[in-house]
Order: C-alpha cells, then structure tokens, then sequence
C-alpha cells in the first residue's frame, strides 16, 4: 500500500511524529512519503530524507498555537487545498495520513482518497482536558484559552 503523510508545520513534533509513521509503515513492507512546508525543508534535507513541498496555512503568522489569522483567509484554505490535491493526483496514494493538518481532510475528499488524521484528544470538541497540564497546574488556564479561542474561532469556521 501506498501512504502520503502530510503534517502541519508549525511544530517539527508533528513532522517527526509522521517520520515515525512512516518507519513504521516501511518496516512492514508499505511504500510512505512526507511532504512538508519550505520552512520545514531543511531539516527533512539534513536527514537525507526525500520530500514534497507544500504550503500550509500555519505559515500566515508562523505561529505554534492555531490562530485566527490562520482561517481568516479563504485564499489561503484555497491555496492550500488546490496543492495537496495536485499532489494527491500527482503521487496517487492509496492512503494519506494528516498529523493536525487541517485542510488535508477536504483535499482528500476531492481527490476521492481515505484520510486519517492524528489530532490529540483534547482538540475534539467532546474533550474538556488541557494538553500536558494536570488540573490547576500552571500555565494551564492560558493553554485553555488557547484551545477555546481556536473552536470558537478556528475550528468552527
């Protein structure tokens, strides 16, 4: 089987989250490709590791936490979808793999591609627990307003 992982970028953990997958996936026999944003490039190409270019949404502000400005414009969702879908066509896989990669979902129901995505719990809307934070810890209110600026915002539009 063939998979295309694509993770979003503002985080190199998202990237070698999917690099492990992508181990994984080779180690049983399947062929996997990573295609990542141009900031990304050079990290991939110090490890020897053949890629795709892509943009990515994240690259609106550069920023580590999901922002408005990262949905705010609909060009850039376009941009962004029209890309992943020319390289879905492009490389044909039988799978893709979206780590926190947010258009990757509509890119692969027009290319008429399975998608699985690797979120964490507590970006579903159902979760009401803080990543990385235990209950009354510190800094956990402020990442608390941060996830809820993102499905008030965000995640809803």
């Amino acid at each position: 089987m063939k998979f295309l992982l694509i993770p979003e970028n503002n985080s190199l953990s998202h990237i070698t989250k999917a690099l492990s997958i992508i181990s994984f996936l080779k180690s049983k026999g399947h062929e996997a490709e990573i295609a990542v944003s141009k900031i990304h490039s050079t990290f991939l190409n110090n490890l020897g590791i053949k890629h795709y270019l892509l943009s990515d949404i994240q690259e609106t502000d550069c920023g580590g936490y999901p922002s408005f400005k990262w949905f705010s414009n609909p060009d850039n969702i376009a941009g962004c979808i029209e890309e992943e879908v020319a390289l879905i066509n492009r490389i044909k896989p039988d799978r893709i793999l979206g780590v926190f990669r947010f258009t990757l979902y509509a890119s692969a129901q027009i290319a008429k591609i399975p998608c699985d995505s690797l979120i964490c719990g507590c970006m579903i809307p159902e979760s009401n627990e803080i990543l990385g934070f235990y209950e009354n810890e510190e800094g956990q209110k402020l990442q608390q307003f941060y996830l809820d600026n993102f499905f008030r915002f965000a995640g809803k539009k």
